[in-house]
């Protein structure tokens, strides 16, 4: 499966749940730390057919600037668990792509292009299996990407559905 990426592919990164994660795994929204704002990972197109591809877009209703990376981990909702099925998607346990820090600013939407070329998307291979499906992403909530004193690291979530193939 290797090549199933769009992105460059230069080095592996770590996969996205080995960090700290939001409280409630269950919703594809996260709360950031400023009270009533939101995070936001989107999927599009909602639903994909297997052998087609997926981006993602990060929307940040916070007041503080996030940072965050192109890797990305896959999960498959199986009797109402989620499994990681991030070696199924990308042909390891980890995503291989560029590292670019990447963000959004406060009430701004970034992805799936941005500058430079880099690309947040991937191929679902064609031999997935139907079902729902989230792709999640650390984001850190650190004014500066280096002053790890201030970092708050998050999981935020995106669902999708890959169908059977010709419906």
């Amino acid at each position: 499966m290797a090549g199933v990426l769009i992105v460059c592919l230069t080095s592996v990164l770590a996969a996205c749940g080995s960090g700290p994660r939001a409280e409630d795994e269950s919703s594809p929204d996260r709360g950031s730390p400023a009270e009533g704002s939101r995070l936001t990972l989107s999927i599009a197109p909602a639903t994909v057919e297997p052998g087609h591809g997926i981006g993602i877009t990060v929307k940040n209703g916070t007041s503080q600037t996030i940072t965050y990376g192109l890797a990305n981990k896959v999960e498959r909702l199986e009797g109402g668990s989620w499994m990681d099925v991030s070696s199924e998607v990308f042909g390891s346990p980890n995503q291989a792509v560029r590292e670019p820090l990447l963000g959004a600013a406060p009430g701004h939407v970034a992805g799936p292009d941005y500058d430079g070329g880099a690309e947040d998307r991937f191929l679902i291979p064609a031999t997935t299996m139907p079902g729902h499906y989230r792709v999640s992403k650390l984001v850190d909530f650190s004014n500066s990407p280096l002053d790890e004193a201030k970092a708050k690291p998050a999981a935020i979530y995106g669902e999708f559905v890959v169908a059977s193939s010709g419906t």
